[in-house]
């Protein structure tokens, strides 16, 4: 007798099961996550050492998570493309080894080059804080090749078509967090955290290593230096681009942290703890949306594109724009609700109830500019998103240094993070209307010359 298991899966495509497995393991990785900054507000609330780690954070996510994201999308790429050539033993133990070289490579890097960006970046930060901050990136530097391997692991097994090993890797990470914190919170401080961070990640790293190990066991096999030195290149050079996507579309995040430190002791650690819990509702609903719609649009026929996409961002923004307002007009009891317990005090929850009212009313706009870049990306015109980044940088430059010196704080450098978006979903749009109504034209043009 066949199985309820095989009748699902003759119900639906396996694309579909993977869609629903991917969704389901973040969705459980995002609650997890909610559940370390609860502790983490919990045990730190907001002041100078949650500030130092924000900073500390900030630096070392750019570097690991730059690489993570990378690899996860170049993988599967790189593999197929090598083991075509040279036969799969080959293949696994000369990138496997590149990996581990690229990763160490760019540990080093981080190593010698985070801590002289701290008071170039946080020029806001006392002596102390400084400090701090420094020592917190130093205890987090082990989780620049814990990220880069998560991400690259994840992307191999994407390339065998056996999805979910990322999402899984970073469930079992937030639960190394937690375990981490639980045990040394009360005597190392916020060290503990900065050591949960690097022994969650690399719990993650075990767990995909252990999906692999039959393939590991092919890293002994060497062929020489000059196949390795190409199996770095590729990994390297597959994924510059992404590289270049990254860190524009972070170089935003950079400048809002680097006006945040100029304000009071608090302001960044709370800007820090109303921007994750924005990002939690936004996060939910596009790893949902999302990886059903690049599936669609990138098999879509090139006319239909524009109007499909106009369509549901229109019926996006009539759920999300309302729900943005609602969230933003119960801003505070909301973060009372989520936040208020042991060092997280009535005062901080006033702190961070400005910031978040602000990040909340841009929850429409992020949705929309999400959608849009991804339809771009899907369609292989990643310029225009890249051309958009770069118009971010200097729109929130220029607000940011306007909102501060008029004494608008951390509410302020959270405003500006919507009208950035604002203008995002406008430009993006404007672009994709463009290039619908051009290839149209052309298409007449070319019917007119064949009718001729």
């Amino acid at each position: 007798m066949r199985s309820w298991i095989d009748s699902v899966s003759d119900l639906f495509p396996r694309w579909v099961q993977s869609s629903i497995l991917v969704i389901t393991l973040s969705l459980l990785g995002k609650g997890l996550g909610l559940l370390r900054e609860l502790e983490v507000a919990r045990l730190f609330g907001v002041g100078v050492p949650a500030d130092a780690f924000v900073a500390a954070y900030t630096l070392i996510f750019f570097v690991s998570r730059m690489a993570s994201s990378s690899f996860l999308v170049t993988m599967p790429g790189l593999v197929v493309a090598r083991c075509e050539q040279g036969g799969p033993r080959v293949c696994w133990g000369n990138v496997f080894r590149g990996l581990l070289l690229v990763s160490a490579g760019l540990t080093v890097i981080a190593a010698l080059l985070l801590p002289r960006l701290v008071p170039v970046v946080f020029v806001g930060f006392g002596e102390a804080e400084r400090r701090l901050t420094v020592r917190l990136v130093e205890h987090m530097l082990p989780l620049v090749a814990g990220w880069a391997l998560v991400g690259a692991l994840g992307g191999l097994l994407n390339a065998h078509h056996r999805y979910g090993g990322y999402q899984v890797a970073l469930l079992v990470g937030n639960i190394g967090i937690l375990a981490v914190l639980w045990l040394f919170a009360q005597q190392a401080g916020i060290l503990a955290l900065a050591w949960g961070w690097s022994v969650g990640i690399w719990i993650g790293v075990g767990v995909l290593a252990l999906l692999l190990r039959n393939e590991l066991r092919d890293i002994w096999r060497w062929e020489g230096w000059p196949a390795q030195v190409k199996a770095v290149r590729d990994v390297l050079g597959g994924a510059n681009g992404l590289f270049v996507w990254f860190m524009l579309t972070q170089m935003p995040v950079w400048i809002d942290r680097y006006f945040a430190a100029l304000l009071e002791p608090g302001s960044l650690s709370s800007l820090g703890f109303a921007q994750r819990l924005f990002q939690l509702p936004l996060e939910m609903l596009t790893a949902v949306i999302m990886s059903i719609w690049v599936t669609q649009v990138a098999e879509m026929p090139r006319a239909r594109v524009a109007h499909r996409t106009f369509r549901l961002m229109g019926r996006l923004a009539l759920f999300t724009f309302p729900a943005a307002g609602l969230i933003a007009l119960f801003a505070r009891p909301i973060v009372a609700l989520v936040y208020q317990r042991g060092a997280f005090t009535a005062q901080a929850v006033n702190v961070t109830t400005g910031p978040f009212a602000m990040y909340a009313l841009g929850l429409g706009f992020h949705m929309l500019s999400g959608l849009l870049v991804r339809t771009f990306q899907a369609r292989g015109l990643s310029r225009y998103p890249i051309m958009v980044a770069g118009v971010d940088i200097f729109l929130t430059g220029g607000l940011d240094f306007w909102v501060v010196s008029r004494g608008w704080g951390a509410t302020g450098i959270a405003a500006t993070n919507t009208l950035v978006a604002a203008a995002r979903v406008a430009i993006l749009s404007m672009f994709l209307y463009l290039i619908i109504r051009r290839s149209r034209w052309s298409l007449r043009e070319d019917v007119s010359v064949l009718a001729n």
